[in-house]
């Protein structure tokens, strides 16, 4: 499942289309879309300004209106030059760019999505602060697990607590830390937080 590391890393790989302008975008399944505040056809002649990432999420911002991705389990979101073929199943949406390129989100499994947002501070808002931010120290996790029953694993996977983690990095940081999975959150030393 990409998580925050590999949704930064794919954005920073897109990083060179910023400016280009949406010719055209295609939705080849519906099921896909997530959130309408637009129209998707609204974006096309609009050029891209940002391409950014919040937790799990890309963020392709045309001015006042958004496109975010989620790749869910097993989506990607890759670039495709305009002198290479499109190839393989699963590919659910295409932006075509004046560059000639075309940026496609394929997904086997379908548990990604593309949400069409306006108002992406409060789309956000539910979201917790990253691990990578500055404000992410031993304090502040000890803040999150202060008084918590619930296991520091599903602790650490609450997006709303903790935007950007997923199993692999959870997994990765419990096992370096010494800290069973399982263990309730609000039982943490200090200096196991520390660890962690």
């Amino acid at each position: 499942m990409p998580e925050l590391p590999e949704v930064e890393t794919i954005r920073r790989s897109l990083l060179s289309n910023v400016n280009a302008v949406l010719v055209k975008l295609e939705i080849f399944h519906p099921g896909v879309l997530r959130r309408q505040d637009f129209e998707p056809a609204e974006l096309c002649g609009q050029p891209l300004k940002k391409i950014a990432r919040r937790g799990k999420y890309l963020v392709f911002s045309f001015g006042e209106k958004h496109l975010l991705i989620h790749l869910g389990m097993s989506g990607r979101f890759y670039m495709v030059e305009k002198d290479q073929e499109l190839t393989g199943k699963h590919i659910h949406a295409v932006m075509h760019l004046d560059n000639g390129r075309r940026l496609v989100y394929q997904d086997a499994r379908r548990f990604g999505g593309l949400w069409f947002i306006k108002d992406i501070q409060d789309f956000f808002s539910c979201l917790g602060c990253e691990p990578l931010e500055d404000e992410f120290d031993a304090s502040h996790l000890a803040r999150l697990v202060k008084g918590r029953k619930v296991a520091i694993k599903t602790l650490l996977l609450n997006q709303n607590l903790i935007a950007g983690l997923g199993n692999i990095y959870a997994d990765e940081a419990l096992f370096a830390a010494g800290i069973l999975p399982q263990r309730p959150a609000g039982t943490l030393s200090d200096e196991e937080i520390e660890r962690l």
